[in-house]
């Protein structure tokens, strides 16, 4: 392969060549930044970009690389939307206001605690470091909502693009799963497409498998 419109062409054998090489380049952080009070706040990271964020409660939000996050407040409910991308909630304890966190159809409620919500097209991630939360999905056209799936910590909720269940993990490692947040990609049995798409996050230049299944 080789550079094109496209990006850069890998077959499976390049593949880890490319990643170390992507591996070693600069990341661009932006340190701990307090926005102002305010009712709708949009935070946004680009490519190779990551940010964290305190919002006016206190609350810290860290944004991985490509990441689009809306936040609205109001007085009795915190409210945020991983619109794509992912990002890490450590949230400042207030019983009278819960957090929400909304990615696609499903919701993460928490009062005061710590968790990352991965969002990338159909598929969602949400993996509990501290505390406790409900994930709760959209009722469908007909029928009624499924129950809340509550996580402890160390516990990951894997919602796939297709229809299939959710897949709950037990005693995820946390430090591997957190990674990200110091500037380093861990692959564990992921598949290489979303190996790919995560690398891709951070280089303009793409890589594309151009083997990879139809």
């Amino acid at each position: 392969g080789g550079i094109g419109r496209r990006g850069l062409g890998l077959g499976r054998r390049g593949f880890a060549a490319g990643l170390a090489a992507l591996a070693v380049a600069p990341l661009t952080f932006y340190g701990l930044r307090r926005l102002r009070p305010g009712a709708r706040q949009t935070l946004r990271t680009e490519v190779g970009e990551q940010r964290t964020v305190t919002l006016s409660d206190g609350s810290r939000v860290s944004l991985d690389a490509n990441t689009l996050v809306k936040v609205a407040y109001s007085p009795a409910l915190r409210l945020a939307e991983v619109v794509e991308g992912r990002a890490h909630f450590e949230v400042a304890k207030d019983k009278a206001r819960p957090m929400k966190v909304r990615a696609g159809t499903r919701t993460v409620t928490a009062l005061g605690t710590a968790f990352t919500v991965e969002h990338e097209g159909a598929r969602v991630i949400v993996t509990l470091v501290e505390g406790r939360v409900a994930v709760t999905e959209a009722a469908p056209v007909r029928g009624a909502a499924p129950p809340p799936k509550e996580l402890a910590p160390q516990q990951q909720l894997v919602f796939a693009a297709d229809a299939t269940p959710p897949l709950m993990h037990e005693a995820v490692d946390v430090e591997r799963a957190m990674a990200w947040r110091e500037g380093k990609l861990v692959f564990d049995d992921e598949s290489l497409a979303d190996a790919v798409a995560r690398v891709n996050n951070y280089s303009r230049v793409k890589i594309v498998v151009e083997d990879a299944p139809a």
